[in-house]
């Protein structure tokens, strides 16, 4: 797979299959599924089958987890309840059925055998959306840095491809992988490429989308990034000590910086001479007074930006940065 599409590595589908089925080997090779001797017959089958089905979920959602949380931002916790349910029903009902009907298929009888499958899909697809509904099924997580990523991998593969007591080494990478992902710190202002759609994160860690004009897709992203599902509500005039909005614009004040956010050219004299950076939506490109200034040309430019906000100065990353200076994406 590696030969013929190099780019599968950096993909969520090869990156979860390849981390279960690789700690799912590890896993059973220290005989964590020895089968019991006091358990005979129909009731040691039940139980042996039970308990490998909840025990090969339990193994293969902890593998995926970081995956799932660093592409998706989510993962699920009631995997293995929903597997205890959808793994019989696969393998005793759905499979059967459907090889019953490619046998049946070139005399014409495959109808009830694919309508019997179809309604085991169902069940199965009810039995997802049940436990999707759950309270905590879905927990949503911030982004996680790709060195927490790497650093989880690293130690997994450890933990997996060696054998002995030395490979317990491996859980410092892990733990280092958990500890960075922890320690990260969201950004505090987003803004798309236009200047229009703009995300903060308030003190209390709840992201904020600006009144003036909304993107569902690109909001939506926003909030997935920040581990969140709604919204807050944008604060009124003055209602903040570290937001403040009026007519023409916003300024948001953290850790003794200041970033102005101006809608209107009317405001940027007032927010050049005040704020240490300027975000201008109007036509001007720079701060009579030599403010920092990133006007409209130079935001389209930068495709979108992340401000992090603290003591020591405002971090800017633009999203040309994020994603690389390749000849596709220009």
């Amino acid at each position: 797979m590696l030969a013929l599409q190099p780019e599968s590595l950096l993909g969520p589908s090869f990156q979860m299959s390849f981390a279960a089925v690789v700690t799912l080997i590890a896993a059973y090779e220290t005989g964590i599924g020895q089968r019991p001797d006091r358990l005979s017959g129909l009731d040691r089958r039940v139980l042996l089958y039970f308990t490998g089905v909840g025990l090969t979920t339990l193994i293969a959602s902890v593998a995926t987890a970081p995956f799932a949380a660093f592409h998706f931002h989510r993962f699920a916790s009631y995997g293995v309840v929903a597997n205890l349910v959808a793994v019989p029903l696969t393998a005793f009902w759905i499979m059967p059925q459907g090889l019953l009907g490619v046998l049946a298929l070139p005399f014409g009888l495959d109808e009830p055998f694919f309508w019997l499958m179809g309604e085991g899909i169902g069940l199965m697809l009810a039995v997802a959306g049940r436990v999707a509904d759950l309270p905590g099924a879905a927990l949503r997580v911030p982004e996680m840095p790709a060195a927490s990523l790497i650093l989880i991998t690293l130690g997994g593969l450890w933990l997996c491809i060696w054998r002995g007591r030395w490979r317990r080494f491996g859980l410092v990478g892990v733990v280092f992988g958990i500890g960075a992902a922890l320690l990260a710190r969201p950004p505090d202002l987003l803004i798309d490429r236009t200047g229009r759609l703009v995300a903060v994160r308030l003190d209390d860690g709840r992201v904020a989308l600006g009144p003036y004009e909304r993107d569902r897709w690109v909001t939506s992203q926003w909030l997935e990034r920040f581990g969140q599902r709604d919204p807050a509500s944008w604060p009124a005039s003055g209602s903040r000590d570290d937001l403040r909005c009026d007519p023409l614009g916003c300024v948001l004040a953290r850790h003794g910086r200041t970033v102005a956010l101006a809608r209107r050219p009317e405001a940027l004299e007032d927010d050049c001479a005040r704020a240490n950076l300027v975000i201008g939506y109007p036509r001007l490109e720079r701060c009579p007074n030599g403010t920092q200034l990133i006007g409209p040309e130079a935001l389209r430019k930068a495709g979108g930006l992340a401000l992090w906000i603290g003591t020591g100065g405002i971090e800017v990353l633009t999203n040309r940065e994020a994603r690389g200076d390749r000849p596709w994406v220009r």
